[in-house]
């Protein structure tokens, strides 16, 4: 990911709140959302050793953030007519999931398989819930950046689904 220095700190650069995990989403996000672009470099090639900083591709502590955070992102970033569409995607992942998982496949399966089923919904219990309970912070910087939000409802529609990774490629990525 390259991003411009200046636009990086002009939006307050990454939300430390998220730690790990959807922040790089949530400030290209609100990049977009300030009416500026990203470019695709299809000859680009970069190395990234999947979730290594963490420790494991797929596991409870990645389940946990991925989750609470992706629900802060929506809270934060997505246009009012979007966070039903984007919240009914997060319910039909879960299910797809489940589905790709209950036939030993997928993420799911994964850390189902490394960990076990109790701290993986432990994880995404404790997810929900700070999820939650962070959600008056996230609407609040919601607030404070809302004059600064050129991109419209539309475009920002048209931006998403061009770039989400369909439920199909995210629930089989090994």
């Amino acid at each position: 990911m390259l991003l411009s220095g200046d636009a990086t700190r002009d939006a307050g650069g990454f939300d430390e709140r998220f730690f790990c995990y959807c922040d790089d989403v949530e400030l290209c996000l609100r990049l977009n959302l300030r009416g500026l672009s990203g470019w695709f470099a299809p000859a680009a090639k970069a190395g990234h050793r999947f979730s290594s900083s963490t420790g494991a591709a797929f596991s409870p502590f990645k389940a946990y953030h991925v989750e609470r955070n992706r629900y802060w992102v929506v809270a934060k970033c997505f246009p009012w007519p979007a966070v039903p569409v984007a919240l009914g995607a997060s319910v039909a992942r879960y299910l797809w999931s489940a589905l790709a998982a209950g036939r030993q496949r997928g993420p799911g399966a994964q850390v189902l398989a490394s960990a076990g089923l109790a701290p993986l919904a432990s994880a995404l219990a404790r997810a929900h819930r700070d999820a939650l309970l962070g959600l008056t912070a996230a609407l609040q910087v919601r607030r404070a950046e809302g004059a600064l939000r050129t991109l419209g409802t539309v475009e920002f529609l048209r931006r998403w689904r061009r770039d989400y990774l369909p439920l199909h490629t995210a629930v089989h990525l090994e």
